[in-house]
């Protein structure tokens, strides 16, 4: 049970690396949006791309924050293999041949103890760290859909803008002038 709760962990432990991973993306994206803002015709579309970047960055921020919340700060019992085999040994040492036996049969219901309350405390903290887990993912995809989101707003005021201006341009050229307007 013990060693079951170790590997457990470990597992638990291994998705830091996709994590890692998702936040990566996540700040990449992020540059590539705040490098994208633009003075727009339309101080509207600015200000609403700029409102989606700040809030795209908070919540990168945070993310980050649960992150290190989500993987540190773990106090995780261990059994002391080497320390408890000296201690045995000393035990045994000053007892008596007579009760060998006994002291033998104490020292195994000790460790086993032990072992159950280690392997129930590394239950407790995998299922605190499996909760905390749960929730960074959930953040993590809520700040993936509105970096997409934002991404989408900027495709759509560049495309809309772009096709504005041409039909702008090409109204003037019908109409004779030759004026360049923007």
């Amino acid at each position: 049970m013990y060693y079951k709760e170790i590997e457990f962990n470990d597992r638990l432990n291994n998705k830091i690396t996709t994590c890692i991973t998702f936040l990566t993306v996540l700040g990449s994206a992020l540059i590539y949006l705040w490098t994208q803002i633009k003075d727009y015709n339309s101080c509207w579309y600015t200000c609403i791309y700029f409102i989606f970047c700040i809030l795209n960055t908070v919540m990168f921020i945070v993310c980050i924050f649960m992150f290190f919340k989500t993987y540190s700060g773990y106090d995780r019992p261990t059994f002391p293999i080497k320390a408890i085999a000296i201690q045995n040994t000393n035990v045994l040492n000053s007892v008596k041949p007579e009760q060998r036996e006994q002291a033998n049969k104490l020292l195994e219901q000790k460790m086993a103890e032990r072992f159950i309350n280690d392997a129930i405390k590394n239950r407790e903290l995998n299922v605190i760290k499996n909760k905390k887990h749960y929730y960074l993912i959930r953040l993590i995809m809520a700040t993936f859909l509105i970096t997409f989101i934002t991404f989408a707003i900027n495709v759509s005021i560049n495309y809309y803008e772009s096709k504005h201006v041409q039909e702008s341009i090409q109204q003037i050229h019908i109409q004779g002038g030759e004026i360049n307007v923007r």
